[in-house]
């Protein structure tokens, strides 16, 4: 029999979190989570995608963040940039969640605050959760709940929260009509960003929304 999961969507912030000094120091900049694994402390590292404006700020501030140790740029785009760390913070809340059933399925930390998404296998690993960043100095807000009615729910439909925005903004401006009626430069406007990262997000957001849909990978 199938558990009662739950998907949630909470903020969570405390300076023993990753990122906290180096968000906080830049608070402009979106820090992305990408190919996290986190089942447990022993992790050797994690990337990250960032978005921001002013990347001399934050990598001299990533420089004094503690959290986190040899930072390495893998990749470079128009406006983001894709980061390999060492995470070094006194708490790392998702390894704690796998052990209990659950998983982070998108998340991204601004201005010392990580928002995510997150499955709990039930009510009692959410209470769970609760109590256990309470505990340890981590304030843990559940803006929304609902129930996960089916696998493609567990994954947030295969798309992270900026892909899916990009997707309903392009949608909103036809930007998928036929005829087009809107290009990635409105699109681009509409959300503030280049149209090399409105491209980008949307043919992501495609393809996790073919896998989440059509049971494929790749």
């Amino acid at each position: 029999m199938a558990d009662d999961s739950l998907i949630a969507e909470i903020r969570k912030a405390s300076p023993k979190q990753i990122f906290y000094s180096t968000s906080s120091a830049v608070p402009d900049a979106i820090i992305e989570t990408r190919y996290h694994a986190a089942t447990d402390n022993d992790i050797p590292y994690l990337f990250y995608a960032v978005q921001c404006g002013d990347f001399a700020a934050f990598d001299a501030a990533l420089t004094e963040d503690t959290s986190v140790a040899n930072p390495v740029v893998v990749a470079e785009g128009d406006g983001d940039r894709l980061y390999r760390v060492e995470p070094t913070p006194e708490l790392l809340v998702v390894p704690e969640l796998t052990k209990r059933g659950g998983a982070m399925l998108s998340a991204y930390c601004q201005d010392g605050a990580w928002h995510g998404r997150y499955q709990f296998p039930n009510r009692e690993v959410l209470v769970a959760m609760r109590e256990f960043c309470t505990d340890n100095g981590v304030t843990f807000d559940v803006q929304q709940l609902y129930c996960a009615d089916g696998p493609s729910d567990w994954g947030g439909a295969g798309i992270t929260d900026r892909q899916r925005e990009a997707l309903v903004a392009a949608y909103d401006a036809g930007y998928f009509d036929d005829p087009r009626s809107a290009t990635l430069e409105d699109v681009a406007g509409v959300l503030d960003i280049s149209s090399t990262a409105v491209g980008r997000r949307l043919r992501r957001g495609t393809a996790g929304l073919v896998e989440a849909v059509f049971g494929t990978s790749r």
